[in-house]
């Protein structure tokens, strides 16, 4: 367990200075393929199991592993947000929104819950409701860069003074 702990904070360093770099020079292709945008939440009993097969991608057994529990009538508020995880990989856009709404019902602040509600959102065109989900993120968590970085993509714009401030404050603390 301790290693996919420290496998998810190195992850989260990474993702933090890519981030502040792409900001830095305005580039949207600072993340190259391999890189994961989007966050794994806290480490379960069941996560353990499913994050080698994310890892692996292998999105058809995780699937046929939640469908398995969801069988057996055991239930996990984490189950939602993999769902999210899983249709969001087959481009299932609604589905995964229906997932990722359904696990925020019972963990409404959740980071990395509201952080791939709002990249799925990006997907299907929903601008608007991203930019909310991802100012949201900020005013829970002012040093989640993901965030920002999420705005960014939308339109460099929605970073306004008040949140380079934030993120100058952020880069000037690594």
């Amino acid at each position: 367990m301790w290693a996919v702990t420290r496998s998810i904070k190195f992850q989260n360093k990474l993702a933090k200075e890519a981030i502040i770099n792409a900001l830095k020079s305005k580039s949207t292709d600072m993340f190259q393929d391999g890189m994961i945008i989007r966050a794994f939440t806290n480490v379960t009993e069941n996560s353990i199991e499913i994050f080698h097969l994310f890892k692996n991608k292998e999105y058809v057994k995780a699937l046929t592993y939640f469908l398995n529990l969801k069988k057996k009538n055991i239930k996990n508020k984490i189950f939602n947000f993999y769902l999210g995880l899983i249709y969001f990989e087959f481009n299932k856009f609604t589905k995964s929104i229906f997932y990722y709404n359904k696990f925020l019902k019972k963990e409404p602040k959740s980071e990395a819950g509201l952080l791939n509600l709002a990249i799925a959102k990006q997907a299907i065109g929903e601008l608007v409701s991203a930019k909310e989900l991802y100012l949201e993120i900020i005013n829970i968590n002012q040093l989640n860069v993901r965030a920002y970085y999420g705005l960014y993509l939308l339109d460099a714009n929605f970073l306004n003074d008040d949140l380079f401030k934030l993120l100058y404050e952020i880069s000037k603390d690594n």
